[in-house]
């Protein structure tokens, strides 16, 4: 479940899970510049149509969080 106030995962919630958007901390995060804040890379991707592009993207984010984490 989605804390209130929290933003959902894109990827996450195209497969049907109800998840916070880990913001900063996803590999898939974009910076924001001075005037705009940061945003998921796939913010205008339609990940709802096509379910195995949403279940790549989850594995690979898994991937690098785990690299990271080393």
């Amino acid at each position: 479940m989605v804390p209130s106030g929290a933003m959902p995962c894109r990827i996450e919630g195209a497969l049907g899970h109800a998840e916070a958007c880990p913001g900063e901390s996803c590999p898939f995060w974009e910076a924001g510049r001075a005037t705009r804040h940061g945003r998921c890379a796939f913010a205008k991707v339609d990940l709802e149509s096509d379910h195995d592009v949403a279940v790549l993207l989850v594995q690979v984010r898994r991937m690098l969080e785990s690299a990271r984490a080393r």
